[in-house]
Parts: structure tokens; sequence; C-alpha cells
């Protein structure tokens, strides 16, 4: 075939062509599957996006992959959680485009029909934790995921971006796009996240417990650490923040939705734990895509904040903390750079006190219910204390209160 010609793939050619082999008809109308069908290098192609589907997604399958897709002049970068040997674009949105593979390949177009699920209304906060919009609001007429999920300890919270150039700004249709895409074109059980967070700071729970006992929305073992899932909870920011800065209402629901989940299993937002399935090295508490997996997910601009991504964990703790410090299990008083604590029951209770930086600086335990620590000079600092009646963590800095 003469590259020069633009090939124009529409639902009806390729329904005339490329019916799906008996066994892998989708489990849903909501995905057409057409292909594959071998494409040269810099072929143009036409991708005709039908009603009533709302986006398509692009696989491409070929002896040399290409690392990326050029479509209507923008590089695609694959999704991160493509099934391996294949390149995969997410879902893209209301548009026709033009595509040209850099390498001869085989290319497959599922159709996706995502629909709408109405105007979701945000959760209830619990225990301090953001509003959350569950999936009986966002799954609403698409088929439920596969039983039995289980349960994971959490050690380490993986953020991850979506790496998808969607301009679609509807999240409740990209997080039902992302589902269909999961469920539906890679097979997996279901959504690979624990948590997703649009560019307006709305919060969608991921992969669904589904009433499993001691099984909890940030504990289910999900999908998107390449196969190392065990003790992660992964958090996906909807966008690509490979060279754009992700927005503030973004990271400040991420800010917020961490400091619950590391309050609620008593977590340090600078520790470092090992990760048996991460060749034995030691992995953040909060960590990103690319510190245990081969990919730039979450992109440059959301790895360079990790720190500040840290520290604004670090301050939800603590004034969460603070703010319930009437409920706690200590009593704190700061004279210039001394810490004095006493337990309000008497009981023995374990100090530790960590720069911003993860490291710890100090550690003890008292059998008297009292301790007095001594600030190192000038910074901010993370005094965390524990007892049989709970745990408390809490901003102290230096020279004052």
């Amino acid at each position: 075939m003469n590259s020069k010609h633009k090939l124009r793939i529409g639902f009806s050619f390729l329904c005339s062509l490329l019916l799906l082999p008996s066994g892998e008809a989708q489990n849903s109308h909501r995905i057409q599957k057409m292909g594959p069908l071998p494409l040269e290098a810099l072929q143009p192609v036409d991708i005709l996006l039908p009603e009533p589907y709302d986006c398509f997604v692009l696989r491409v399958n070929g002896n040399t992959l290409p690392g990326f897709l050029l479509l209507d002049g923008d590089t695609l970068r694959p999704d991160p959680h493509a099934p391996e040997g294949c390149v995969q674009t997410l879902p893209q949105f209301k548009k026709d485009a033009t595509l040209m593979l850099p390498a001869a390949g085989a290319l497959t177009v599922f159709y996706m029909e995502v629909g709408s699920a109405g105007a979701p209304i945000p959760g209830t906060p619990r225990n301090n934790m953001p509003p959350v919009i569950p999936q009986s609001l966002w799954r609403a007429g698409l088929n439920p995921p596969k039983p039995g999920p289980v349960s994971t300890a959490t050690r380490h919270a993986i953020i991850h971006h979506s790496a998808g150039n969607t301009t679609e700004t509807d999240y409740v249709k990209v997080v039902r796009s992302y589902y269909l895409l999961h469920t539906e074109v890679n097979g997996w059980d279901d959504i690979g996240y624990n948590y997703l967070i649009g560019s307006d700071g709305s919060i969608f729970a991921g992969r669904d417990p589904q009433g499993v006992q001691g099984v909890r929305q940030d504990n289910v073992r999900g999908a998107h650490f390449c196969g190392k899932n065990e003790y992660t909870m992964g958090v996906c920011l909807i966008g690509d923040y490979t060279s754009v800065q992700p927005p503030f209402p973004a990271v400040n629901s991420l800010c917020r939705l961490l400091a619950w989940k590391l309050e609620q299993d008593g977590l340090n937002p600078f520790g470092a734990m090992k990760h048996p399935d991460n060749s034995g090295s030691l992995l953040g508490t909060l960590a990103g895509h690319r510190d245990g997996c081969s990919t730039e997910c979450p992109g440059g601009k959301v790895y360079a904040q990790y720190e500040s991504i840290r520290e604004c964990v670090a301050l939800r703790l603590s004034e969460v903390q603070e703010h319930e410090q009437a409920a706690q299990p200590f009593r704190i008083e700061q004279e210039g750079n001394t810490v004095h604590i006493s337990s309000t029951r008497g009981e023995e209770f374990a100090v530790n006190l960590y720069g911003m930086d993860g490291r710890l600086l100090q550690s003890g335990s008292s059998t008297s219910g009292t301790w007095r620590i001594e600030l190192p000079r000038a910074g901010m600092y993370i005094l965390e204390l524990r007892s049989a009646g709970g745990v408390q963590r809490l901003r102290v800095l230096s020279g004052k209160w």
C-alpha cells in the first residue's frame, strides 16, 4: 500500500472486514473492536468516530514497536498501564483524528460508548476524609467489576498521572472511559487505581471493595504498580503532567486524601520501607510510579513537587491533630525549643522526632507518662507520639509554638 494514500477507518468499513473472532466479543455493547489492520510507517490514517461512541482507544502491535503515536500532529505518550507488547493510548474524546505510525505495525481501534452517569453528588466525609464520588454514581449503567476483591496492607501510596492528553473536562465521563479501558479492553477485574482525582479537585473512588468484609476502599489491592501492587494504594491525577504543572485543586485534593490515609494507618509522609517485590530496595511512603517501574509516570512536573507534597501532607496531619488535641491521649506544651509531653492517661508512650526531609532525628520512650525533648535549632519538625491509647502527630517549630 502506498504510504502517500490516506486510509479512512470508519465503523461500517471495519465492521464489514474485521469482525471479532469467536470468543473475543466484548462483554458490553459499549465497546467495539476494529482490527488489527496492518499499516506501513508514516501512512496517514483517518480515524472516524461514529455515533453513538464517545471516544476511541488505539493499540499498535509490531515487530518494532513505536515508542509514540502521532495523532493530529501531537505526539501521544503511551498508556503507562498498557498490556505488555503493545503501545496503547488512553481514550480520545469526541473528535475524528489523523494517525501516523512512526514504524510499521498492526493497528486496532476500540470504539467506546462511555455515556453519562448524570450529576454525581460527592460522598460524605468521615474521619477527616475529603468528599469522594462513589462507584455507585460514576459507574451507573456500566457492567460491574469481577467479584472477589482482596485486601492489602498499605505501606506505600503510589502517585500516578493518567498521561492522557484529553481536553475533556467531564471527569465522570473520563473515569468511566478508564473503567471500560481497564475492564473491557485490557481485561482486568476492575479499574486499576484506588482513587482518581480530576483537575478540578474531584476525588473518585476507584477499584471497588464490593462490600467484602475487611476490604476498604483505601486498601483494596489494585492494578497500577507493574505487578507489584501488594502493600500499595494507587492514586491517579487525571491529565498529562509531563510538561504541564498539575492544577492546584488537584494537588490540594491529593494532599487531603493522602493526609487522611496516612493518619488512618499511622504512616510517616517522609518515611521509606522495603517493598518485597521492588528488588528489596527502599520505597517511600509517598512514592511515584517511576520509583518502582520503568515509566515516566507521574510526569516530571508532578514528580518535581514531591517534597512539597510530602510537606503539605505533613502539615495537614499536624492540623488534624492540633484541631482534635482535646481528644488525643497526649498533652503538649512548648517553652522555646523545649517540648514537654505528658500522657493524659498516665500511659507509657514512644516519641519520634522527624525532620522535614524524613530523617529520624530523635527517638525515645517514657515509662512514667512524661517526656521532655529538645528541638534542634531553627526549623520545622514532625513530632510523632504513640501509646496504647492512640497515635498523635503534629508540627512543631523551633523557638515558637
